[in-house]
Formats: C-alpha cells, structure tokens, sequence
C-alpha cells in the first residue's frame, strides 16, 4: 500500500500534529517557529522546565521535528497521555 506524501511517522504532517498536541497538555510552554529566514524554534517555559537546568526557561533547535523530538525525551508522548509530571 501506498501512503500518501507526509502521513509517514516522524513526516512533517506528523510534526504538526506533535506540536498541536504538545501546546493543548502544556500551555505553560510556547513553541514559537524562527519567521523568516533561518532561525531556529524555541520552547520558552517557566523556570526549570527543562530538566537538570533549574533557571532554564528556553529550549532550541534547528527545526520543528527536532523540537519535537527534544520535547518528547523531556515529557514522552505516553506521559503526554496521562498529562505532565508535576514536581
């Protein structure tokens, strides 16, 4: 069977979808895309959101699935079921 371009897990669409999913569990973190150009995504939060950086309030990455990737180690997508581990 064929899939259709961008319905392949880890595709773009797939992406999308994370982020959607991410920001409706987690208001309290926005991922905000680079605008223009080159730039990269940021997932700003509240101090120590990040673990093992306690002040830490911002998060990088060169695109939007490697932002996702990074926000699925902090808070896995099992978790994001559930809802997010609170301290």
């Amino acid at each position: 069977m064929i899939r259709p371009f961008g319905t392949l897990r880890g595709g773009l669409e797939d992406c999308v979808e994370r982020r959607t999913r991410f920001e409706t569990d987690h208001p309290d973190i926005s991922i905000v895309s680079p605008g223009k150009g080159p730039g990269r995504w940021l997932a700003i939060g509240p101090p120590g959101w990040i673990p093992g950086d306690e002040l830490g309030t911002t998060l990088g990455a060169r695109d939007l699935c490697e932002m996702m990737a990074k926000l699925d180690e902090i808070f896995p997508p099992d978790e994001l079921a559930q809802g997010p581990p609170r301290c």
